[in-house]
């Protein structure tokens, strides 16, 4: 859901992952609305309502926004989720997850999807509305919120099931990652090494793929000596 967003965002971690000094670049800068993102929040919200309510998507249209279509695409979602939560420990919606306490910083942290906790299992879901195929395989935003909700669980998490929830790509709607706890202590290690780079006015600055979205492209020095 939008709001706040730590300097250090998940969602974003691609980019600051390869060029450190983008949070700070970025930092006052505004967001660019668009119909797409709109349309996003508006999925995201019907989804974590009917989850929350217990309630089927089509029974919770009283949201500005919500069409038919969307209804269809969410529901969709709903009954995969409906399907992984069977017999858990926790299922949490919109969880504010904080892995930066395992770092002691408080710049790293965001709002997981989806949280499931089978016993020592976790898994963490990330639900998309656009139609654009994400890979969860390797995918930083979904580690970083393992990495947190790990942190905050009474259990000692053995073993993690990483997905994407995406009903509107021509491919399968749900894609999963299996990762160890080995794998995953070694992720949080690149991740405490990744958010320390970004420290001081110094961070490097560098150029990349990873420039498309970034906020502070067109004031970039580095991004203009690309061109």
């Amino acid at each position: 859901m939008p709001g706040e967003h730590a300097r250090l965002s998940p969602s974003a971690a691609d980019r600051w992952f390869a060029c450190p000094g983008a949070p700070d670049a970025e930092q006052g800068l505004p967001d660019t609305p668009s119909p797409a993102a709109d349309e996003g929040t508006t999925a995201h919200a019907l989804l974590e309502t009917a989850l929350g309510a217990r309630q089927a998507p089509s029974d919770c249209t009283d949201i500005p926004g919500v069409n038919p279509e969307m209804i269809q695409h969410v529901t969709a979602a709903w009954r995969l989720v409906a399907g992984m939560q069977a017999g858990c420990d926790r299922l949490a919606i919109e969880m504010k997850v904080d892995p930066g306490k395992v770092f002691k910083r408080d710049d790293l942290w965001g709002t997981s999807d989806i949280v499931i906790e089978h016993g020592n299992h976790l898994t963490v879901l990330d639900f998309k509305y656009g139609r654009w195929p994400v890979d969860p395989v390797n995918s930083k935003q979904l580690q970083i919120y393992a990495v947190g909700a790990a942190a905050q669980s009474l259990q000692r998490i053995e073993s993690f099931t990483l997905g994407i929830i995406q009903p509107r790509t021509a491919g399968p709607p749900l894609k999963l990652w299996q990762v160890d706890r080995v794998g995953m202590t070694g992720f949080a290690k690149q991740l405490g090494q990744a958010a320390e780079a970004t420290d001081g006015s110094a961070a490097l600055r560098v150029t990349g793929d990873h420039c498309k979205f970034c906020k502070a492209r067109s004031i970039c020095p580095e991004h203009k000596k690309k061109k």
